[in-house]
């Protein structure tokens, strides 16, 4: 122990760390804590819909079409949202499609879009339950 390390020992004294039971404790409480946040958000993020673009074409500067495929409870409704953008990422066509009830899960629709820009992209930005 250094001269400085016992000097500020004996100005200031001691300092006692936690017990090893209150440190034990702590610990399994963090971790118990940090596993449930995360269960917490995998609930919250969780969605029975997947969508996936296959592709699309501009057919002129007032149009154009997104072919893409649904995953979906038979059962449910589901609402997409579908979108052109321009050359700078920008909006320029939109169009909100209702997909009922189907004999099956997967989906597979073509969608016109009318645009009032020259659209580079077109594709879904979600799809969710109504």
């Amino acid at each position: 122990m250094t001269d400085q390390e016992k000097l500020l020992r004996e100005r200031y004294g001691k300092r006692e760390g936690l017990p090893k039971r209150t440190r034990t404790a702590l610990g399994v409480f963090g971790v118990a804590l940090m596993t449930l946040g995360a269960l917490w958000a995998a609930i919250a993020n969780y969605s029975p819909i997947t969508f996936q673009d296959i592709s699309f074409t501009v057919v002129d500067a007032k149009s154009a079409k997104v072919e893409f495929e649904v995953s979906k409870p038979k059962d449910q409704t589901v609402i997409c949202k579908v979108e052109a953008l321009s050359e700078q990422f920008a909006q320029v066509g939109f169009r909100s499609v209702e997909i009922g009830p189907q004999e099956t899960e997967k989906v597979r629709l073509e969608v016109s879009i009318n645009t009032f820009s020259l659209a580079t992209t077109a594709l879904v930005d979600e799809c969710v339950l109504k």
